[in-house]
């Protein structure tokens, strides 16, 4: 990503770094919760140009993880077992979860919508 500095010449190093924790692709990167951007926001008000501003370091490159075809179907066989039975790994089961519900709905949505038309 470009650093906003080069758009804005005088930006001070806070805000730099406070829109690139915001702009970061991974989540885990970004704020976790308002109160922390606003202490960040508040505390660049007073010193503009001090570098505190901590954003975690990148996991695995920050690649992107795609789930292979065996652990999807682990995933759909025992639904919210994974943790307990430590078969699948669960850096991110919440969201895997949250994906399948939207992708189930959207097919229910498409099912009735089509349902409707053929009356």
């Amino acid at each position: 990503m470009t650093p906003p500095s080069v758009y804005a010449k005088n930006l001070p190093i806070s805000m730099e770094k406070i829109i690139l924790k915001c702009t970061q692709k991974n989540a885990d990167r970004r704020y976790q919760t308002i109160g922390d951007l606003l202490a960040d926001l508040r505390r660049s008000l007073v010193h503009p140009d001090e570098d505190f501003v901590v954003i975690a370091p990148l996991v695995d490159n920050g690649k992107t993880k795609v789930i292979s075809g065996e652990e999807l179907k682990q995933i759909k066989e025992h639904g919210g077992d994974q943790k307990k039975t430590g078969t699948l790994p669960s850096w991110n089961l919440p969201m895997i979860r949250m994906r399948m519900r939207t992708m189930r709905m959207r097919t229910k949505t498409k099912d009735s919508v089509r349902r409707w038309i053929r009356q």
